[in-house]
């Protein structure tokens, strides 16, 4: 391997380096963005006839007389703040109606609804949504239940908001619960949430101008630096005719006046190296263009040989 040889070895290793390098710290060039998340909730509970509320229906009430409750009106909203690449947004409300007997935590039966199907959104990031709570059909079926049953529950309806959307190609649940007790003195909605949370996404931002610039000038400077097949097939060629002939090959630096010798032209070197042999002559060689045409000739009489090794890249 000639010194030329291993340059372009050399050179394209530390090309290739740059390229990885630009490549690499082009798409670190990123940032973390946090998406809020807020959950909200609120309820309306209207009561039934009586002589001791003044307002109905009551609004966001820690607590009322279970007697007193005709129907509970659920509302929610959502959203999703700092997001615009948000997809498949969806939701739907369902309730479980839950039993336990006594201090024993298991349920001992449970019933499940659904309260509105799932809704489907499009461009959307936010949105609200409510629902009526027949709260006293659901009182008169614990009752059912206890009466058929003989036994005294305790007995509790979750409410779920449930949301479904994608962000970022990463598919995301989300929940906003509720608890309404059925069949105690006095019902407290809890809220079994958390108002505000954070999705922290690591956006990518790469420079493609960069990146662009970066291979098409590296594929230029390849191109120059990495040998032509054509080339080094050429350059072998040479370098063989003249290791294997270097006793009968010359190099001269000033070229012989040949303007009056009749010129004959070999198409194979063997052919020349034959008439070199019978003549007991030298060949002289001269490189015309380098790495691209060479010239062996052997000067006989009034005679020139002649033999050109061109690269056949050249020609094309």
């Amino acid at each position: 391997m000639n010194f030329k040889s291993k340059l372009s070895k050399l050179l394209l290793f530390i090309i290739i380096l740059i390229i990885l390098s630009v490549v690499i710290l082009s798409f670190k060039n990123s940032s973390n963005k946090d998406i809020l998340i807020k959950r909200t909730s609120t309820y309306n509970i209207y009561l039934n006839s009586n002589n001791f509320y003044q307002n109905n229906p009551l609004k966001n009430p820690d607590a009322v007389v279970t007697n007193a409750i005709k129907n509970i009106e659920l509302n929610f909203n959502y959203e999703i703040n700092n997001a615009k690449n948000i997809k498949d947004l969806s939701y739907s409300i369902t309730s479980s109606l839950t039993s336990t007997h006594n201090d024993d935590p298991e349920s001992i039966w449970t019933k499940d609804f659904t309260l509105k199907e799932e809704q489907k959104l499009t461009n959307l990031t936010s949105f609200n949504t409510s629902i009526n709570i027949d709260y006293n059909y659901y009182k008169n079926l614990v009752k059912s239940y206890e009466k058929y049953y003989n036994i005294k529950v305790s007995s509790n309806l979750y409410v779920s908001l449930n949301i479904n959307y994608t962000l970022n190609n990463k598919k995301y649940e989300d929940k906003i619960d509720l608890t309404i007790p059925i069949n105690l003195a006095t019902t407290k909605i809890t809220k079994n949430y958390n108002e505000n949370s954070i999705i922290t996404l690591n956006t990518f931002k790469p420079n493609y101008f960069i990146i662009l610039f970066i291979i098409i000038l590296a594929t230029i400077i390849i191109y120059k630096i990495l040998p032509n097949k054509k080339k080094n097939q050429y350059t072998q060629t040479l370098s063989q005719i003249l290791k294997e002939y270097n006793d009968l090959i010359i190099t001269i630096k000033n070229i012989p006046n040949i303007k009056d010798l009749k010129p004959m032209y070999l198409t194979n070197i063997s052919d020349l190296i034959t008439l070199a042999k019978i003549n007991n002559t030298n060949i002289i060689y001269d490189e015309k263009i380098k790495g691209e045409k060479s010239t062996f000739y052997i000067i006989k009489d009034n005679y020139i040989y002649i033999y050109s090794l061109i690269n056949k890249k050249n020609q094309e």
